[in-house]
């Protein structure tokens, strides 16, 4: 499976921002993590029409277009969202992952291939 999604990807680590819930302090994604995580999930949405989520161990290769070389390579934000979109049942079931960051000041993006792997596949 091939999917793309659009638009700069935020560091999950590094998109949080602390907010006070009654007197204890809280870690939430910031605003700019929460649009891409909104607008990644549309689109992955729209483009598995009735793909059934995988329930095996998968492979996934992952590359990043950054619009600069300012951010840290981290693909969290992508695997969270490819699982609420429905593309693996749990991101526990990525097994292997390839990680490869790429520069593209016009058009940022991730460029994802995901495979089974192991006997099932």
């Amino acid at each position: 499976m091939e999917l793309t999604i659009l638009g700069q990807t935020f560091s999950k680590a590094n998109s949080r921002q602390m907010v006070m819930r009654g007197n204890r302090p809280a870690f939430i994604k910031s605003a700019k993590a929460l649009d891409y995580e909104e607008t990644a999930l549309w689109q992955l949405k729209s483009k598995l029409g009735r793909h059934k989520p995988f329930s095996v161990p998968v492979a996934v290769e992952i590359t990043i277009f950054y619009p600069d070389r300012r951010q840290d390579l981290d693909p969290s934000l992508i695997l969270d969202v490819m699982q609420k979109a429905g593309v693996y049942e749990n991101d526990r079931l990525v097994h292997e992952m390839h990680l490869f960051r790429e520069i593209d000041k016009l058009n940022p993006r991730a460029e994802i291939v995901i495979w089974k792997i192991g006997a099932e596949a």
